[in-house]
């Protein structure tokens, strides 16, 4: 640090005498005696072993060396100060890590909302990503192997706290091949009459989305006929999109592939199929600035398209 001063100093100095011509002159511009402007110049000279200044005449002159030595030093010296700049903007912002479990499912619909984003806003955070099914992610923040889930909402754990980030419902995914030739709704409440003795695809138990189709099936008695079991809903979707068999999926994974499909759209209604979808990490241990960044960002991310309730953010205080 002691060089990076010194060179700011020697600016000043070549400068002054650059600009007055004169050692007497470029000392009163800068306050200092002469013998000292002198010493200055002489050690630098001495230093790289080359004349800085053509003394044979008056006013002086920078020699060659000078001019290219002035140069450089204003050149490191700028870049000194950037980098200044910089660390006192690093000591300004949220620096550290944050691992974040979410389905496969479900991380490609809110991570590309989110993390462009937060990246931008905070490049100095290091994120990791664990993609496992919604009961691996709850055991693994039970663990503290990571620290936020973002899912379905677990609602039974009492040492998960949750923050919603939107309130989603269900669509069922109807092959036309399947319809029966009825004239549906676009909107129903029991698709009992749709889907009994149907072709279907359905979750695994460890998704938390299953675990809501599963109770809305026992309350309107649903029995299709279940053809296959996938780890994951997009897969799902996609065999739905080809006309295998019919499935749930909720609204937020509605995409061009499934608007382009030979398939009917129906919405079940949100009064009687409704979960949130929220950011959980284990209430006994203190949210970390990165992890409250995170959180704050997602919610201004997600709410206003969602819905017109807002949650209040988690305080950074």
């Amino acid at each position: 640090m002691e060089d990076f001063s010194f060179d700011r100093q020697i600016i000043d100095v070549l400068e002054a005498v650059k600009r007055t011509g004169s050692i007497s002159q470029a000392a009163d511009a800068l306050f200092l005696s002469q013998p000292t402007i002198s010493k200055i110049i002489r050690k630098q000279e001495k230093k790289y072993q080359v004349e800085f200044l053509d003394r044979s005449g008056h006013p002086l002159h920078l020699t060659y060396a000078g001019d290219y030595f002035l140069e450089q030093c204003k050149r490191f010296n700028q870049s000194y100060e950037i980098m200044q700049h910089h660390l006192q903007q690093f000591a300004g912002v949220s620096v550290g890590s944050l691992t974040i479990g979410v389905t496969p499912s479900l991380s490609s619909v809110v991570l590309p909302q989110i993390l462009p984003a937060f990246y931008q806003r905070y490049p100095h955070i290091r994120m990791h990503l664990l993609e496992k099914t919604a009961s691996e992610l709850e055991e693994a923040l039970l663990n503290h192997a990571i620290d936020l889930y973002i899912g379905v909402t677990p609602g039974y754990h009492k040492e998960f706290y949750d923050r919603r980030l939107f309130t989603d419902s269900a669509v069922l995914l109807l092959p036309k091949r399947l319809s029966r030739n009825l004239k549906l709704p676009q909107i129903i409440e029991d698709i009992g009459p749709l889907v009994n003795g149907l072709d279907f695809i359905s979750e695994e138990e460890g998704s938390s989305f299953q675990r809501l189709v599963n109770a809305y099936s026992a309350k309107y008695n649903l029995a299709p006929n279940i053809l296959v079991k996938t780890a994951h809903i997009a897969t799902a979707r996609s065999l739905a999109c080809t006309g295998f068999a019919a499935t749930l999926m909720p609204h937020l994974m509605l995409t061009e592939e499934v608007r382009k499909a030979d398939l009917q759209v129906i919405s079940i209604k949100p009064e009687v199929f409704r979960f949130d979808i929220s950011g959980t990490f284990d209430v006994d241990a203190a949210p970390s600035e990165p992890l409250i960044n995170f959180m704050n960002l997602a919610q201004e991310v997600f709410q206003p398209p969602f819905g017109k309730e807002q949650d209040a953010v988690i305080d950074n205080s």
